[in-house]
């Protein structure tokens, strides 16, 4: 995340070269030994102020994208969070980093009502096989889009996705939790996209419960347009 932000990266690159330099200097100038253990200090000097200077780096940088991020998820601002998310996707990142704001993007544009433009997005993510978490992250996200835009089959082939992750030996404990929680809500969604209006209920409950505004906005539209439905069974 450091790569994201201007800031982040100066701080990272210059400041790393100028404290390494500073700290190496000044090990070098003031310690009363000899060459060789002044050499050491040197180089120990130099790599903690390395290691400083890159935690100072991801702190600008976790700030900044929190700020980017609350835009969207409590202020519901998707256009002004999309202005600074975009071209964000085009910096270079590791691969958790890149995913995981692709999926905010995703979400930017479903909160903006753009389904199709976060499909998109979310099926040209390589996640490689054993980072399952960031496999879920994906399916669990792209099974949203697909229920917000009404496409059963997309849905109900993201939520199997789902479910191989967690089946998954490289699946942590802590995912399959989350996961399950997950599943449960879509098969919900997707059981009221095949006509089960009795299940309307149940979304209703989480609509009026939930107290995250983003969630809530998600719910809230994907109730709205099964009610229009003219499929749902009576």
């Amino acid at each position: 995340m450091i790569r994201f932000f201007r800031a982040s990266r100066m701080t990272a690159v210059w400041g790393s070269a100028a404290g390494a330099f500073a700290g190496a200097a000044a090990a070098w100038v003031f310690y009363p030994g000899d060459g060789g253990t002044k050499a050491v200090l040197a180089l120990v000097a130099a790599a903690l102020a390395v290691n400083v200077c890159l935690y100072i780096a991801k702190i600008i940088a976790v700030r900044r994208y929190q700020e980017i991020l609350l835009l969207l998820y409590e202020k519901l601002d998707p256009e002004a969070f999309l202005v600074q998310a975009l071209p964000l996707l085009d910096r270079k990142a590791g691969t958790a980093d890149r995913v995981t704001h692709a999926v905010h993007v995703a979400n930017g544009y479903l909160a903006k009502g753009e389904p199709d433009a976060a499909i998109a997005l979310l099926k040209r993510q390589q996640v490689p096989e054993q980072a399952a978490a960031l496999r879920g992250l994906v399916a669990s996200n792209l099974g949203t889009a697909c229920l917000q835009k009404g496409d059963r089959a997309g849905a109900a082939a993201a939520l199997e996705e789902l479910k191989q992750v967690i089946r998954s030996r490289h699946c942590k404990e802590k995912f399959r939790e989350k996961a399950r929680r997950i599943i449960a809500y879509q098969q919900i969604c997707l059981d009221v996209l095949n006509g089960k209006r009795g299940r309307l209920k149940e979304l209703e409950q989480d609509y009026e419960n939930t107290k995250s505004p983003f969630h809530k906005l998600s719910v809230g539209r994907f109730l709205e347009k099964v009610r229009r439905s003219k499929k749902l069974a009576v």
